[in-house]
């Protein structure tokens, strides 16, 4: 999951003053933009890309150098601008214009910013474009001017030949599309970044879009096609991923309906019964039972805010039949992804005051296994308790992230719900919340420690779209390595044609192993006599505070660099700015 951070406006200064514990750092490098910034994002081999309205530039993160910058490149928008997992490649689907604009597919040396190809540009609009390295293909997904419907075009990555197209679906038979997020008002473009990915296993693409595709990547024959509605116009990725569990695909509709889809021939297995009122957000199978999640924060389209979506819950169903064994109600103020504990033989999520661990054993009812209140741990200041007094805080620390935001003020529009549980190396869950980040062990069932720091303003769109997008940002990598770490290594970029970029991808590769030590986190910052929002590094040993950066930015955009600590700053100078917070 990439994330933008382009802030809503902060009103006020919120009451939280960093102690001595946090100490400021020096910029590092200093480098110029060819323009403002539309979109940026950090690759995987810690190269910094920047989109602007004139050109596509790469960074070197560490040193801030300027490796390229391709001026042919316009306008790009994220979605169109693809790291092929595991190679130094990029694929960049550019088009120009709204009227008359035309689809060309590039292939780039993220080393040395060239082309290793370039297919022959067509009329259209590209709406998605879904690389997969290890079968050498790049699939595009864009309507075609002429042609009927949205276009699957299959890509071979090495050269960039066309090896097949498809047509996806008719002129009303397709699936819904959503704004970009960073779009202006005058040219709002539309792809499918509402949807889930694709899923790749095999020689087969599982599409998800309406309903679940199975399309043979190698020719772009369709293989299969079960038709529901399987996404929702107004929320950005409600529904669950598909997920492929032996021989057979698992997919969510509307109405909370589990689909169980025979992987071969594309039988309907079973449908389930509606769950209960909701969408089914994830799907989560567990020896013979499929644990499915219903609610959790997403991307509001009409609000342009992540916001909680209703109901929230927890089902088991019989992964053979798809009967209900037992349905959870009782998550209350928020519902995080379900992460399941071998040890304890439970799947574990948290909610706006409690983490929960469900048994896994049980089959006929919900049994929480542990249910431990949530309790903030860091010191209050002074300051905070003469703003305050004693009673408002007594329910700040004891009341839990709901408890927290209505304490504070603010009420709901504060309420600090979690959003993501994250598993680490050492067998312990990182609960992040929107400014809230806690660490739990799940074999004493207890919180090892626990803090919190509100968000720089005390406005409610602006506590959502900021807030959520800063933990989950800045602690998702270390789900990616309780997975498996980064995919690159020495011999693979070795033998890739794409650039010498051995050196560097093998450090990354060796420091995203490492079980992350920090996390970051933006709130209002004490530097002397300046007050303002900056980012704070937080120690995921201890939950202590360590390096600052005040920012002086009242709509700050910036990306992090979990493995190596970096922030990148963009201010209103066209500049990008960097500082080293480990």
């Amino acid at each position: 999951m990439q994330f933008y951070r382009r802030l809503a406006a902060l009103a006020a200064m919120s009451l939280l003053f960093i102690g001595s514990a946090a100490f400021a750092v020096e910029v590092a490098w200093t480098q110029s933009l060819p323009g403002k910034p539309k979109w940026h994002r950090l690759t995987d081999l810690g190269l910094l890309l920047v989109g602007t309205e004139d050109a596509l530039q790469c960074i070197d993160g560490a040193t801030g150098q300027v490796l390229w910058q391709r001026d042919d490149l316009k306008n790009t928008l994220p979605y169109n601008v693809r790291e092929i997992e595991g190679t130094a490649l990029l694929v960049v689907n550019n088009f120009s214009g709204m009227i008359g604009s035309k689809v060309t597919a590039t292939g780039i040396d993220q080393g040395t910013g060239k082309d290793v190809f370039r297919t022959e540009p067509e009329n259209g609009h590209s709406i998605g474009l879904y690389p997969h390295a290890a079968g050498n293909i790049v699939v595009s997904f864009a309507q075609i001017y002429g042609e009927s419907g949205i276009q699957m075009t299959g890509y071979e990555l090495q050269t960039g030949k066309q090896l097949w197209r498809t047509q996806y679906s008719g002129n009303f038979g397709g699936p819904p599309l959503y704004p970009d997020e960073r779009g202006a008002i005058f040219t709002v473009q539309m792809d499918l970044s509402g949807h889930q990915n694709p899923v790749f296993e095999g020689d087969v693409m599982y599409v998800p879009f309406t309903g679940l595709m199975a399309v043979d990547y190698k020719t772009g024959a369709i293989k299969w096609n079960v038709e529901f509605d399987s996404a929702d116009k107004s929320l950005k990725k409600a529904y669950a991923a598909p997920i492929i569990d032996a021989d057979t695909v698992y997919a969510s509709a509307k109405g909370a309906v589990v689909y169980a889809i025979d992987k071969a021939s594309g039988a309907v297995r079973w449908k389930s019964d509606g769950i209960f009122s909701g969408r089914v957000a994830q799907i989560l199978p567990v020896d013979d039972a499929l644990y499915v999640r219903l609610g959790g924060n997403f991307y509001d389209i009409g609000k342009k805010a992540y916001a909680l979506d209703t109901p929230l819950g927890v089902a088991a169903l019989d992964k053979a039949t798809g009967a209900k064994r037992w349905v959870y109600k009782d998550a209350d103020d928020g519902i995080t992804n379900l992460v399941f504990v071998a040890a304890q033989n439970a799947v574990v999520f948290t909610d706006g005051h409690r983490v929960i661990g469900l048994d896994t054993a049980s089959r006929d009812k919900a049994v929480e296994k542990f249910a431990v209140p949530i309790e903030f741990k860091r010191k209050i200041s002074g300051g905070e308790i003469a703003a305050r007094g004693i009673g408002a805080l007594s329910g700040f620390m004891t009341g839990g992230l709901a408890g927290a935001a209505k304490s504070l003020g603010g009420g709901e529009s504060r309420l600090d719900v979690p959003v993501a549980l994250l598993p680490r190396q050492d067998n312990t869950l990182v609960v992040a919340g929107r400014q809230h980040l806690l660490m739990f062990d799940p074999a004493q069932s207890a919180i090892r420690w626990s803090t919190s720091y509100p968000a720089p303003g005390s406005s409610g769109f602006a506590l959502a779209a900021m807030s959520t997008l800063t933990l989950v940002a800045a602690t998702g990598s270390m789900y990616n390595v309780a997975a498996g770490g980064s995919a690159y290594t020495a011999s693979a970029m070795n033998d890739s044609n794409y650039g010498n970029l051995a050196n560097m991808a093998s450090k990354r590769f060796s420091a995203s192993k490492q079980m992350r030590e920090w996390a970051y986190v933006l709130t209002t910052l004490n530097e002397g006599k300046e007050s303002g929002p900056g980012l704070l590094a937080i120690s995921l040993a201890t939950g202590e505070p360590g390096k600052q950066v005040l920012l002086n930015d009242k709509e700050p955009e910036y990306e992090v660099d979990e493995i190596e600590g970096r922030l990148f700053y963009f201010n209103d100078k066209k500049q990008v700015l960097s500082w080293l917070l480990k």
